[in-house]
């Protein structure tokens, strides 16, 4: 991806570099929408999936999690040795100064490093950003609902004991979500990405329901 913004110069060996594992393949990302409180997980199990924040906790099949809030990283370090998943966090403040046991450190910044895992506003963006750089030709979005549940007023899939996104942020997701997709159609038209959720609120993608991709 070409640069947007510029990057400080940093030790390249700090940093975990993203390998080419999924040359021409369809990955899964699990982000946090709420669509997903009742997903049948069963459907996408077998995949290759990548998930953000979370989803690390839904079973050993996510093969990839990322993160990049510091308050979140605090409350859930404590569960990262019993992961199945790689962990991956954007480098925040946690993870600048040391060495974090069973996390990769990827560097956040909008470069052409290899090192290099573009953010975009929030993870669920910096994951589409990862599996083209495992080298995906397809990816499709799970829980990307850029908004709340009208029914249960509910922000996310899980307990969010942080802070729950609201309409202003939501706002921010989509203008980060506008540059992704200029860069991705500039530098990665090949790659194919795909909302799995008819009633998101994202219209970056087309939408498309899970059952047409899995067929």
């Amino acid at each position: 991806m070409s640069s947007i913004l510029p990057v400080k110069e940093i030790d390249e060996k700090v940093f975990w570099i993203p390998p080419e594992i999924w040359p021409g393949e369809t990955v899964f990302i699990i982000g946090g929408g709420p669509s997903l409180r009742d997903f049948d997980w069963d459907l996408v199990c077998r995949e290759k999936i990548i998930g953000a924040n979370d989803a690390y906790m839904l079973g050993p099949w996510v093969d990839y999690n990322m993160f990049a809030d510091s308050g979140w990283y605090s409350m859930h370090r404590k569960f990262f040795s019993a992961a199945t998943a790689t962990m991956i966090g954007i480098t925040n403040q946690p993870l600048r100064n040391r060495s974090v046991k069973w996390v990769k450190r990827a560097q956040h910044a909008y470069g052409e490093r290899p090192f290099e895992i573009p953010w975009f506003g929030n993870t669920g963006m910096a994951c589409i950003c990862l599996a083209v750089k495992f080298g995906a030709k397809r990816v499709c979005l799970l829980g990307f609902d850029m908004k709340i549940d009208e029914e249960s007023g509910e922000a996310n899939w899980h307990v969010n004991q942080l802070s729950s996104p609201n309409a202003s942020a939501y706002a921010r997701f989509m203008n980060w979500g506008k540059k992704l997709k200029k860069l991705m159609d500039e530098h990665h038209p090949d790659v194919e990405i795909l909302n799995c959720n008819p009633d998101s609120a994202m219209d970056l993608w087309p939408k498309v329901k899970i059952e047409e991709v899995l067929s």
